[in-house]
């Protein structure tokens, strides 16, 4: 289906439902403000008015390529979680999810009313250069309230203590090595890519204790899906909410905000003062020196490298400078942590 069926599809369930969705039998008015494409889904920004009150949402659409009975289940998933979460967060003013209004399982999409405020991310970027206006204050607020964030969701969410999945770990990393071995990647030939096995299964098996907590993981824990606005954040996104440890979604917001040093014009110490004050929110300013900690940085470090070739392959231009230096700076990136957890 292209955008156009897509939408008209989610329009006539909206309009089919609007008793149970909206509470109101009159006519309703939606209009589609803008898109948002991925390789997984389709989200569609509405405007939609009901008895002469306007409010804004997001459908999410699962595209036609990925419709199964698992993408369902992600959808129904993400609604229960965000339900369950929105309960959670009522006792901190300054904390939450966005509102989940709806499922419409005939297609595949889920229906959550738009947060006031914009991403973090929108709020971090320009605080870091050196050049920066006057957001070096909300910045350090908004990292610091992801940190306790996370802390509570971690805490809503807690499966129990247990140990790390290993096989699991290796399965994701050792697919990913295999891909960037295939294209010759510059570190990851025939005669390394055995040795970059061996230290990821030694690091990882050394680090088995059942002891550290498995509890809920966003998956993509990151100032893009973070709306902020004065005094307040909302995390949105659980379409990949699974359970794991505790160290994944702490070190990818962790490495998120890290990654931005790779750019000249940030100032690599302010990076640092908003890492440091996310860390003293999460209540957990230790946990980067943990051994588990570098594992998932490895991990998140493959991702890097395979999305920085994937992007090269896409554009077919191996020479464009911009895509060559952001392979080259997470190449790098991957074979530091890679020497450090052999070391």
């Amino acid at each position: 289906m292209n955008k156009k069926s897509v939408w008209k599809a989610i329009e006539n369930e909206l309009v089919a439902q609007r008793q149970a969705i909206f509470g109101s039998e009159a006519r309703i008015q939606i209009r589609g403000v803008e898109y948002v494409s991925s390789p997984y889904t389709l989200v569609y920004k509405l405007k939609i008015v009901v008895d002469d009150t306007t409010k804004f949402f997001f459908a999410k659409c699962i595209s036609s390529d990925f419709l199964n009975q698992t993408a369902l289940y992600r959808l129904e998933t993400e609604y229960a979680v965000l339900t369950k979460l929105r309960q959670s967060f009522e006792a901190f003013p300054d904390l939450g999810v966005v509102r989940p209004v709806a499922i419409l399982p005939k297609v595949c999409t889920l229906l959550t009313e738009a947060e006031e405020g914009d991403p973090l991310e929108n709020l971090i970027n320009p605080a870091c250069r050196f050049y920066r206006v006057k957001l070096s204050p909300r910045a350090l607020a908004g990292c610091f309230r992801a940190g306790r964030w996370l802390q509570e969701f971690q805490k809503t969410t807690f499966v129990g203590n247990g140990a790390f999945d290993c096989d699991e770990y290796l399965k994701y990393c050792g697919a990913r090595l295999e891909w960037l071995r295939k294209r010759s990647v510059p570190g990851i030939e025939n005669h390394s890519y055995p040795q970059l096995k061996r230290i990821l299964n030694k690091a990882v098996t050394g680090n088995t204790a059942p002891g550290h907590r498995i509890t809920g993981r966003h998956n993509d824990f990151a100032p893009h899906n973070i709306i902020e606005r004065e005094n307040h954040i909302s995390v949105l996104d659980f379409t990949m909410f699974d359970n794991s440890s505790r160290y994944y979604d702490m070190c990818n917001f962790w490495c998120k905000l890290d990654k931005m040093k790779d750019n000249w014009y940030i100032s690599n110490g302010f990076v640092d003062r908003l890492q440091d004050s996310f860390l003293e929110g999460y209540g957990d300013s230790d946990g980067v020196t943990h051994p588990l900690f570098l594992m998932v940085r490895i991990r998140l470090a493959l991702v890097d490298l395979v999305q920085a070739y994937s992007d090269m392959e896409k554009d077919g231009k191996p020479t464009s400078p911009a895509k060559g230096n952001k392979c080259h700076h997470a190449q790098n990136n991957l074979h530091a942590l890679l020497a450090k957890a052999s070391a």
